[in-house]
């Protein structure tokens, strides 16, 4: 995205990638998340640039660059001894081939019987503040919450969730639920533990950087002070989508701490207060 932003517009948009490897069933499901700004930040910093069209990105060229690029990573990854496979993959000139063959595969939407890496993009939906809220559950969030556990017992753990497949008379996803075994269930739950250091949030274009802030503060100057855009990279910069207080609904929220990840809070915090600001 960096790579084809530059060569279009000059510059690089503010983008943000959070990864969710769960799904409702506690399943493996690897993936990542990215919210990417409709505009960019030309690299002297004397302009924004809006998309020119319904998209920032032409998505072929966009879903031919991310192949290449995951290919090139893959053959490094290889070649460093950090791949265990079996098979003909084990095999060295077999895996190159195989590699070599995608890696030069241009995408084509038109043609379905042609093999193809495909960028999957799309607008809001419900609005930019509904993306950012449905990102924000995930930030700092475990696999599993806690009412959706209906009942633990000797026999194991039962939870409730979600089956996308099967749909009400409103088209809303039926909630159904599963039963596992103790062990079954501390298998399921640790596969979504991330090693010590793993960074789980990453930040790219105007919110990578140690000058962050000075980027931010220059995109609110081009941008005017009320757009609904400054606030938007600010908050994908924060990961707060709260305008108001979650317990009263009439409240503004207001930073007032900021706790490490590894401390509980501090002896006398309350929770559940609210605290209005004028």
């Amino acid at each position: 995205v960096l790579k084809l932003s530059r060569k279009r517009y000059g510059g690089v948009p503010a983008m943000v990638g959070v990864l969710h490897t769960w799904g409702q069933q506690l399943g493996r499901h690897i993936h990542v998340h990215y919210i990417i700004t409709g505009g960019v930040l030309t690299d002297d910093h004397e302009r924004w640039v809006p998309s020119e069209e319904d998209f920032l990105l032409d998505v072929v060229r966009l879903s031919d660059e991310y192949r290449k690029c995951f290919c090139r990573k893959l053959r490094l990854r290889h070649r460093r001894g950090r791949l265990l496979l079996d098979g003909k993959l084990a095999d060295a000139g077999h895996f190159d081939r195989l590699v070599s063959e995608h890696e030069w595969k241009r995408s084509d939407p038109g043609n379905a019987d042609r093999e193809g890496w495909v960028a999957y993009i799309k607008r809001p939906v419900r609005g930019e503040v509904k993306v950012l809220d449905y990102m924000a559950r995930y930030t700092h969030r475990v696999g599993l919450s806690n009412r959706r556990i209906l009942d633990v017992n000797d026999d194991g753990v039962t939870i409730d969730y979600k089956d996308y497949r099967d749909e009400d008379e409103s088209g809303a996803p039926k909630h159904k639920e599963r039963h596992f075994t103790t062990e079954r269930f501390i298998d399921h739950f640790l596969m979504h533990v991330l090693p010590k250091g793993f960074r789980k949030i990453r930040f790219y274009g105007i919110l990578g950087g140690p000058n962050r802030y000075a980027k931010l503060e220059r995109c609110q100057e081009l941008l005017a002070v009320d757009d609904e855009l400054v606030g938007i990279l600010y908050a994908l910069h924060h990961i707060s989508t709260y305008d108001h207080c979650p317990a009263c609904s009439t409240g503004r929220m207001q930073r007032l701490l900021d706790l490490p990840a590894t401390r509980a809070p501090p002896l006398g915090f309350q929770h559940g207060e609210c605290y209005h600001v004028a």
